[in-house]
């Protein structure tokens, strides 16, 4: 079995494990989960934090979403989609609706957006997410391009972060 093989394996055994632990279980999992994120010093130090909203049997972030709020934190959630790149949304207590596949979106009408002046990473997946052993998809050289260029047009700072099928020849790539 190859390495890709084996988390692909894993992230199914993980991912059914988890579903099938009982409300309770969940629930206990989930608090350990924030408890532990507030533990780490960039945490604690963050002014904005971006989180994800979970779906089906992921890991529920909600308590620890309003315990940063209630920390003065703010929270942004990516925004998906054709001509968004690059664009995080900070919704408002209305700013809620399900988008595709049924999955808690931000509603960009009811949502302050933060632009790239405000982003101090920017993540280019070169997998689609949420499936292991994927090969690297050679349109993320086209993005991360897009992402040098635009931060040196701008003058900005962000780092790049590349996740997906990166070995040492798509990793030289992803460098230049």
């Amino acid at each position: 079995m190859t390495v890709s093989e084996e988390k692909q394996a894993q992230r199914k055994a993980g991912r059914a494990a988890r579903k099938a632990l009982s409300p309770e279980v969940r629930a206990a999992a989930n608090a350990a989960l924030c408890a532990n994120l507030w533990q780490l010093d960039a945490v604690q130090k963050a002014r904005t934090i971006l989180l994800y909203a979970a779906f089906g049997a992921e890991a529920d972030l909600a308590a620890f979403a309003e315990e940063a709020l209630r920390r003065g934190k703010v929270l942004a959630y990516p925004v998906c989609g054709e001509g968004f790149t690059l664009i995080a949304a900070v919704p408002g207590a209305d700013g809620w609706a399900a988008g595709q596949y049924g999955i808690r979106a931000p509603v960009l009408e009811r949502s302050a957006l933060l632009q790239p002046e405000q982003l101090d990473l920017v993540l280019v997946m070169s997998v689609e997410p949420g499936f292991g052993g994927q090969k690297f998809m050679p349109s993320a050289l086209d993005k991360l391009r897009w992402l040098k260029a635009e931060r040196e047009a701008r003058g900005l700072s962000y780092l790049l972060e590349v996740d997906g099928g990166v070995n040492a020849q798509t990793g030289a790539l992803c460098k230049q």
